[in-house]
């Protein structure tokens, strides 16, 4: 049992009684403590409908924090039923009363469109509400609206700072991640290695894995620090044990190349799967690079298709295009000029035409003729998209 500076005992029983009295009486802050307390072991034994029961009560009296707490149940169904209406509804009530917390989660529910439309304006205004009452969260993702702009407000980089800063001045190791690769960026003019150095290592600190494996690449960079690999590998291993995909890569490269420590491809392919299976798209790609050509590992084309097809279903312009290159040459798929073609007009998308254009060719020209009717189809289809048509380059 927990004890007061004194070493007595705290009355439980005495402050129930009294919680109860001015519960009865109506009080919104004693309701909701009351609710508070039908879920603290050490005060009484839980019930989650008693805990409801108050807590419903205290947010009839007005208390913000018992509707924004009711909303978040009704938002994943959590003692209540599954309601994101009623969730929605009752976050409004208190964000309107005021409540930053509930400002910020509603800011993102229309940044994403998550149950409403999707709205960055109206994402914005409770952002900044939320904002103006020092909510760290709610200022990061205010900047990433201002750095982007977005529909009757351009961009505007300064301020997106100015809000990462002062998230960065109440400690948010999220907040000093970003304003660091602001400044690593020179997204106001100049870039500025020993600021950003400074503000990543106060995020690592923090236990930010981004900002943890930053530190470790300005050690390999050597600005603004000494050129130290020993010293990058320490917080690349910091930052991989935190999940780190990009800091998995990284560590892959050193095994590579031997930096500070003996070459070992076997060692290199196993750091890139392991980045590869966190589900970032680069790391998929280059196992799939390091598969096809045997690096660290006995050839396996089929494998490493799979791992392309992975990162393009997940947008990859990159292994659409190398996706191309493998249906072309038959590498662990079926070879298929249509389905070549496909995928270099899907990168085309995004990289340009003029960059798939070579190998386009080849797909649409070079293959059997009983594969006319399907590429003069998929042609036809990309002659109908005006943005693709206009796009530096040329279909073939």
């Amino acid at each position: 049992m927990a004890r007061t500076d004194e070493g007595c005992a705290p009355n439980f029983a005495r402050i129930f009684l009294w919680l109860s009295n001015r519960a009865s009486d109506g009080d919104p802050v004693a309701l909701a403590n009351l609710a508070a307390v039908y879920l603290a072991t050490e005060w009484t034994t839980p019930d989650v409908q008693q805990h409801l029961f108050w807590l419903r009560a205290a947010a009839a009296k007005g208390d913000a924090v018992s509707v924004a707490k009711l909303a978040d149940y009704y938002d994943v169904g959590l003692i209540v039923p599954l309601d994101r209406g009623q969730a929605l509804t009752l976050r409004r009530a208190a964000a309107d009363a005021g409540l930053a917390e509930a400002q910020y989660k509603l800011g993102t529910q229309y940044d994403e469109g998550d149950g409403v439309a999707r709205d960055p304006a109206n994402a914005a205004h409770w952002y900044r509400l939320a904002g103006d009452q020092n909510h760290a969260a709610a200022l990061v993702a205010l900047s990433t609206l201002l750095f982007n702009g977005y529909p009757g407000a351009p961009a505007d980089v300064p301020a997106a700072v100015e809000c990462l800063r002062r998230a960065a001045d109440l400690g948010d190791s999220e907040a000093l991640a970003q304003l660091a690769d602001s400044y690593y960026r020179g997204d106001l003019g100049q870039e500025d290695d020993a600021k950003a150095f400074e503000l990543y290592k106060a995020a690592a600190q923090k236990g930010h894995a981004h900002a943890t494996m930053m530190v470790g690449w300005f050690y390999v960079k050597g600005s603004p620090v000494p050129q130290d690999f020993a010293e990058a590998r320490r917080w690349y291993e910091l930052a991989a044990a935190k999940g780190d995909a990009e800091a998995m890569r990284r560590m892959s490269y050193l095994y590579r190349d031997a930096l500070d420590v003996p070459q070992d491809l076997p060692k290199a392919f196993e750091w890139m799967e392991r980045a590869a299976r966190t589900g970032e798209e680069t790391a998929q790609i280059e196992l799939a690079q390091l598969l096809h050509a045997g690096s660290g590992i006995e050839r396996d084309d089929e494998e490493a298709a799979h791992w392309l097809q992975l990162a393009a279903d997940a947008g990859s312009d990159m292994a659409h295009a190398e996706l191309g290159e493998y249906y072309l040459h038959g590498y662990g798929v079926a070879e298929s000029h249509p389905e070549a073609l496909r995928h270099f007009l899907i990168a085309a998308r995004t990289q340009g035409i003029a960059e798939v254009s070579p190998w386009a060719r080849v797909a649409a020209f070079d293959g059997p003729p009983a594969n006319r009717p399907r590429i003069e189809q998929i042609v036809h289809e990309a002659c109908n998209e005006p943005d693709l048509m206009n796009m530096k380059g040329a279909l073939p």
